[in-house]
């Protein structure tokens, strides 16, 4: 299983990324960093039908998937991991689209970097 957990200094919060293994070891380390309710949610989630799916418990948000994420979908997963962020500290993403550009593309580049090897 690859992980990858960007830090958001500015907003005390984190983004995981959790691919290429198998649903129990991504169960395991999601239960071992105390988000039960998402590991629970990952158990359940229909991976013969999903990509990858993106959830958050109040605090940080994880971008799960047993699979080699594509960038294509990663790029569709960080859209929502931004939304999803902005909205566990409270800001509108539609009225304050600057924050929903600047973290996006903060989150991009350093998904990217790893996914690419730098």
């Amino acid at each position: 299983m690859k992980e990858q957990i960007i830090n958001i200094d500015i907003y005390k919060r984190s983004v995981v990324i959790l691919q290429d293994g198998c649903v129990g070891d991504i169960c395991k380390w999601i239960e071992e960093h105390n988000a039960t309710d998402i590991a629970q949610s990952v158990k359940e989630e229909d991976w013969d039908t999903s990509n990858a799916v993106t959830y958050f418990d109040g605090l940080d948000v994880y971008i799960i998937s047993p699979k080699q994420i594509s960038t294509k979908t990663l790029v569709h997963e960080l859209t929502h991991a931004t939304f999803k962020v902005l909205k566990i500290v409270g800001i509108n993403s539609v009225q304050e689209e600057e924050a929903f550009a600047y973290l996006y593309e903060y989150l991009y580049d350093k998904a990217i970097n790893v996914k690419e090897g730098k």
